[in-house]
């Protein structure tokens, strides 16, 4: 019966013994039964022969932080010396406590232990290189997952001026009155942006002003009804009806010429060149005149064959000059339009004339260079025409609407929309409509009552009796105002944190401001 007991508390012992070599920590009862307490002194001995020592317990070290612990080095073992390794460590006569006493069947259940332990180790370490072996492929799906995540942070940097205004405009911006007026005579007056100046243009000169309303410079002179125009460095003032027009430099007068008879229309380019049409008798007079006032080039129409003039305009390099022409023989109504070529090679051309376009039963009224594309606008049409080489249409498109304003910035054009044409929508669906010179619509929208349309930079003002609203080229709202005031013109400063505002005889300055807080500077 002791031996049965006995053989019974070997097995206990036995089967801790391995639980102790994969986890030290084990229970008290076993504990106990492991170190012999409780048996009598004989029986602990036979019991614990061939057995290992007894190590008394250290204190557990205090945990340290998965961040700051070190991996060992580990050096990869083949199945076979695990195996040999495994066994050698456990093997019965010298680990496991076997002695010849003990019953076949214990000890077939230990080589059963051990087999299953050695196999659960070779397990491991086979998921071990199956975890290795998965992260080695995931490597190239995580690189294209960062590519891709780059490529999202990039394009949100892209559109972050877009998303920037999108969010000014929803941010309820309005213009507060800075206290800065100028006065001046009540008359015929202008005004312009001219780099990040306001340029105001009256009977008794042209002055620069800044933001604040400080004069830059001021040329004096008297005109009964000058007409400003800004090209570049370049600004010209023509007495229209007049005989005079003046050529400015930065504030410097580089040219000052009489023309032989009554100024009609002009046009400026970035080169300070100026193109006057004259009234003539039975027709018409077509001057170019450099930045220094020398005369270019001449041409002389005649009303019964060659109509009214229209509109002019001077390519910014130069090397062409278009002008529109409107022709009525009794039946039939044409606008012509004539590109001349200004270079050298053009004094072979016949009159310079590099070709000819013409509408029928619609008044081109508008003309503007992009390079070598000439853009015009009529009445229900806009469109362009290459004039690199002859003229050659590019793109046209019949609106169906009446165009009653039109405004042309450097990038794009601002039109304001009546009434339908006959045949047509009686109602516009967007009355405010920007397209670029390549003929796409950049963005559109309605908005009730417009009755203004002004542009300056990147910004364009619709307004509707007293009420003003400025949006981007884009559509996105900048800044609203319920003024008090009738206003003639506003045009906002570069950088759209000022505007100005023409009235008879003042100009008054306003801030941009975000609930009654002045803009501050970048």
């Amino acid at each position: 019966m002791a031996s049965n007991t006995n053989g019974d508390k070997k097995a206990k012992i036995l089967s801790i013994f391995k639980k102790k070599e994969k986890a030290p920590e084990i229970s008290a009862e076993a504990e106990e039964i492991y170190t012999g307490e409780g048996l009598e002194e004989a029986e602990a001995s036979d019991l614990f022969a061939g057995l290992p020592p007894v190590e008394e317990e250290t204190p557990e070290p205090e945990e340290t932080p998965a961040s700051e612990v070190k991996k060992p080095e580990s050096k990869e073992v083949s199945s076979e010396e695990s195996s040999e390794e495994t066994a050698s460590s456990l093997s019965f006569g010298e680990t496991t406590g076997e002695t010849q006493d003990q019953p076949k069947e214990e000890k077939e259940e230990k080589r059963s232990v051990l087999d299953v332990s050695v196999a659960e180790s070779a397990k491991d370490r086979q998921d071990s290189r199956s975890l290795t072996e998965i992260f080695g492929r995931n490597k190239l799906i995580w690189l294209i997952v960062g590519i891709v995540a780059l490529l999202i942070i990039l394009i949100v940097i892209m559109f972050s001026d877009r998303l920037y205004n999108q969010v000014k405009g929803q941010a309820s911006y309005t213009l507060t009155e800075s206290q800065i007026h100028v006065s001046f005579a009540e008359g015929n007056v202008g005004i312009g942006i001219y780099d990040d100046q306001l340029l105001r243009c009256s009977q008794d000169g042209i002055q620069a002003l800044t933001e604040k309303g400080n004069v830059v410079w001021d040329i004096p002179f008297t005109m009964s009804a000058p007409t400003l125009k800004i090209a570049g460095d370049y600004i010209s003032v023509a007495d229209q009806l007049g005989m005079r027009i003046m050529i400015i430099n930065a504030g410097n007068v580089t040219t000052e010429v009489t023309t032989e008879s009554n100024i009609l229309m002009s046009a400026l380019n970035e080169l300070g060149q100026a193109a006057v049409v004259l009234s003539a008798k039975d027709g018409h007079i077509v001057n170019l005149y450099s930045a220094q006032g020398d005369l270019l080039m001449q041409r002389r129409t005649f009303q019964i064959s060659d109509g009214i003039p229209i509109a002019v305009a001077l390519s910014e390099n130069g090397t062409r000059m278009a002008t529109v022409y409107v022709n009525y023989t009794g039946t039939v109504l044409k606008s012509i339009i004539t590109v001349f070529d200004l270079t050298e090679s053009g004094s072979l051309l016949v009159d310079r004339v590099v070709g000819s376009i013409a509408y029928e039963d619609i008044v081109i009224s508008d003309l503007k260079f992009i390079g070598n594309r000439l853009f015009f606008a009529g009445s229900e049409i806009i469109g362009a025409v290459s004039t690199r080489d002859g003229v050659e249409k590019e793109w046209e498109k019949s609106l169906g609407y009446r165009i009653e304003a039109l405004v042309m910035a450097d990038d794009y054009v601002a039109l304001r929309f009546g009434e339908g044409l006959a045949g047509t929508a009686e109602r516009v669906d967007k009355n405010i409509v920007i397209y670029n010179y390549s003929g796409n619509v950049i963005s559109d929208q309605y908005i009730q009552g417009a009755s203004y349309l002004g542009a300056s930079n990147d910004t364009v003002i619709i307004g509707s009796g007293r009420s003003y609203t400025a949006i981007s080229s884009g559509g996105a709202i900048k800044w609203t105002m319920d003024s008090t005031e009738d206003y003639m013109e506003l045009l906002a400063f570069p950088g759209g944190k000022s505007v100005a505002a023409l009235k008879r005889s003042q100009i008054d300055f306003y801030n941009v401001t975000l609930k009654g807080a002045v803009l501050e500077d970048d």
